[in-house]
Formats: C-alpha cells, sequence, structure tokens
C-alpha cells in the first residue's frame, strides 16, 4: 500500500468514519450523515474509478478506498492486509463479500487475464505444440503442470493444483467457490 494511503488512513478513526459516514452492510454503500461542501446529508459517499472499478471516498481531501473503510467501520481496525471481493467485483463493497488477504491471496482471486486466448484460467497454448499447457503460480513463481490433448484437461489440472495451493481463494468459470 502507497505510503500516502497509510497517512490518509491514520487520520481517520471508527468513531470519526462513523461521525460522518453510514455504512449499509448489505449494500455495501456510504451515505454522508452530514452535508459536506458539494455533499449533502443522505447522498452517497464515493465514486467509481472507471479503470478499476474501486470505490474511493474522499475523506479530509485525502481518497481512501471504500473497501478498507468498511473493515474500521465494521470491526474498528484497519485491515492488516489487503481486502479480497470474494465475487471478483471491485465495486460491490457488502459486508458478506469482503475478506481478509494478503497479497497473493488476493492476486488468486481474479478475473480472467484478457490476454489468455483459451478462455480458461491456468490453460496456455503454445505456438510450438498441438497441446495445451497448465500451469499455476505460487510463491511467485510459475509452476508447469503438464501438457494436455484439450484445454478442459488442463484447466482441470491447474483447478486442482489450485484446491491444493489455494484453497480459499478458487474462482471457476461459474463463479466464487469459497
Amino acid at each position: 500500500m502507497p505510503n500516502a494511503n497509510i497517512a490518509a488512513e491514520a487520520r481517520v478513526s471508527q468513531e470519526y468514519l462513523r461521525s460522518i459516514l453510514h455504512y449499509d452492510p448489505e449494500t455495501g454503500v456510504f451515505t454522508w450523515l452530514k452535508s459536506r461542501g458539494r455533499q449533502k446529508a443522505g447522498s452517497v459517499a464515493g465514486s467509481t474509478n472507471k479503470e478499476t472499478g474501486r470505490v474511493t471516498v474522499i475523506i479530509d481531501r485525502r481518497k481512501i478506498k471504500a473497501h478498507r473503510l468498511a473493515v474500521l467501520y465494521m470491526t474498528g481496525a484497519w485491515p492488516e492486509n489487503d481486502v479480497d471481493h470474494k465475487d471478483v467485483d471491485p465495486s460491490n463493497n457488502a459486508w458478506v463479500n469482503l475478506r481478509p488477504a494478503t497479497v497473493g491471496q488476493n492476486h488468486q482471486n481474479k478475473k480472467l487475464q484478457t490476454t489468455n486466448f483459451v478462455g480458461l484460467a491456468g490453460v496456455y497454448a503454445p505456438k510450438h505444440t498441438r497441446k495445451f499447457r497448465a500451469e499455476i503460480r505460487t510463491g511467485g513463481k510459475a509452476r508447469h503442470l503438464g501438457y494436455f490433448k484439450t484445454p478442459e484437461e488442463a484447466h482441470a489440472a491447474y483447478l486442482a493444483a489450485k484446491q491444493e495451493l489455494h484453497p480459499f481463494f478458487i474462482r471457476h468459470t461459474t463463479g466464487v467457490v469459497s
């Protein structure tokens, strides 16, 4: 986390946060309790970044991510590490959708990369072969899982390895498992 965020977070306590904002744990939406400049009491706080999809709220001229504010609001403490969105939607800050995670765990629960032309996580189609390669990343390193005749077989090998290595941060193409 960049130092600017740490400084911004250090200035906001749960008591102060609850005095200026209301958080609805079911919807994940923050609303202003009092009018503050152009922000009127009752209006939705924050804006969604068009590139990342994350919601940020400006408090005392500092941008703070709404999912981190939700943790402070609900627990009374800032999250020690990352906060993962279970459904991979960075704008869904409903309390049941948020969970603590390390940076590595958070990377395990992400959408399929746009450069993946096979359409299945962990599956690659090298040009020099007619087989499909399965690979998983763990500890910052790629782990080769083998070559397979079909993309589905390669994906099955990837999911088996993911179940073993990252059991709480598995995302299938059909949705979130845990």
